[in-house]
């Protein structure tokens, strides 16, 4: 799951995914690898802490995964599976 800090959509989409206990693997774009960043970002989105300490959730700095996945022309918040060596777009 790809957000960003400014996204305030993103917050809703993510704090779903963790009511529903659905595990993923987080991704901020624009941290500019700040740790704190995703710390208040994941807080403020009600991620639990014993969730990321267990990694039902990662929480990463976006390395330009977002870009390599056509982010210029998407849209945060947005969802990724892999499938194989393809990335699918999953619908939030």
């Amino acid at each position: 799951v790809f957000v960003s800090p400014s996204c305030a959509s993103c917050n809703k989409s993510v704090t779903d995914l963790v009511k529903k206990g659905i595990p993923f693997d987080l991704f901020v774009v624009g941290s500019r690898n700040d740790d704190l960043v995703i710390r208040e970002w994941a807080k403020s989105a009600g991620i639990p802490p014993e969730q990321v300490r267990s990694r039902q959730i990662t929480l990463n700095h976006d390395s330009g995964q977002w870009l390599d996945l056509g982010g210029l022309s998407g849209t945060l918040p947005a969802a990724f599976k892999r499938a194989g060596n393809q990335w699918l777009p999953v619908e939030l």
